[in-house]
């Protein structure tokens, strides 16, 4: 159960931090 917690919360982690530079690079190409 800890390990399939810890798992999660490096997924949650990642995808957070995909969706942020996702966000950020698109503010950026906007004129």
């Amino acid at each position: 159960m800890k390990k399939t917690s810890v798992t999660s919360k490096l997924v949650t982690a990642t995808t957070a931090t995909t969706v942020a530079a996702a966000l950020s690079s698109s503010v950026r190409s906007r004129p």
